[in-house]
């Protein structure tokens, strides 16, 4: 498991040190934190930086990116603090570290002159077993379509992510790939839908579960409470807490949703899934503008939310 995690120009992060994770983390804090920034740092670790992961992290940002062709002018430039592209970027775990570096090349054609921007990532160790994705709350459906090609031909996996999707409604009972969508078959239907016609949440929950029956033992999530119905709420964190529980599985997840932490507190509060499954990272800026946190125990943040305190920023 991932015990800590150091951050050096990354985004708005000049530099910063977490320490102590827990099987399930949660990062809490007021908007444009580093809470984001803090998932996309782990995610880099496991997944090349590559034109598509690069993408899905500036199109959250509202920047414009194409996987194959363009990005916007300093769309690279952003990823490092300041803009300062003479500083590489140092991220480092237990488990892994990362070098990553800015280059700039021009290619001169006729009376054109073609900028190309690229990232140049150092790995060590170089190759690491295990995949990992950050699943963004308004992420798109191709990043499920393709988890859900890669365990469709095990009959096992699918079914039971047939069985999670039963869980989130009990109309779904198959699925299938038709031209590289998942289609839901419901009870109340003649024909499959498409997943893209039923709602951001239906797709969040589902990458969420395709990641667990494909075999991720390290699950990113942004803003988990996007997208769901106050009702699912409590079975969504009762899948989270039984896999960091019972199945080694480790969670980070960024939420603004005091609804989410009050459910939580009150499952964690039961005694169910033990004394120190969670432990919750409120993400904030000092005056001088770097980033910071206070980490609150597991009896820590049941205590804060049993005052009804506010832990979510200062």
């Amino acid at each position: 498991m991932v015990e800590y995690l150091k951050i050096k120009n990354f985004k708005g992060i000049k530099e910063l040190e977490i320490k102590d994770f827990s099987p399930v983390n949660i990062f809490v804090g007021k908007a444009n934190t580093g809470k984001t920034s803090i998932l996309e740092a782990l995610s880099f670790l496991y997944e090349t930086p590559t034109n598509r992961t690069i993408a899905n992290c500036l199109e959250v940002r509202g920047l414009k990116a194409n996987y194959d062709r363009n990005f916007e002018k300093d769309a690279f430039e952003s990823l490092f603090y300041d803009i300062n592209i003479d500083n590489h970027i140092d991220i480092a775990t237990n488990l892994r570290n990362l070098k990553l570096k800015f280059s700039r090349r021009e290619i001169t054609r006729l009376d054109d002159v073609e900028v190309r921007q690229s990232l140049n990532p150092t790995y060590e160790p170089k190759n690491i077993s295990e995949t990992v994705n950050l699943v963004y709350s308004n992420h798109k459906a191709e990043l499920l379509n393709n988890i859900y090609n890669e365990i469709s031909d095990d009959n096992k996996k699918k079914k039971e992510f047939i069985d999670y999707l039963k869980k989130f409604d009990n109309d779904f009972y198959d699925c299938e790939l038709k031209n590289n969508s998942l289609y839901i078959r419901m009870h109340s239907l003649s024909k499959a839908i498409n997943i893209k016609q039923m709602g951001q949440g239906v797709i969040f929950y589902a990458t969420v579960c395709a990641l667990l029956v494909r075999g991720d033992k390290t699950i990113i999530i942004d803003e988990i409470e996007n997208g769901f119905h106050y009702s699912a709420l409590e079975m969504v964190l009762n899948i989270i807490f039984d896999k960091a529980k019972n199945e080694n599985i480790q969670f980070f997840i960024s939420t603004h949703s005091l609804e989410f932490l009050r459910k939580a507190n009150i499952m964690l509060d039961s005694g169910e899934f033990g004394e120190n499954l969670v432990g919750v990272f409120n993400i904030f800026k000092q005056k001088d503008g770097a980033t910071d946190y206070i980490k609150y125990s597991q009896e820590e943040f049941i205590g804060q939310l049993d005052l009804d305190n506010e832990i979510r920023g200062f």
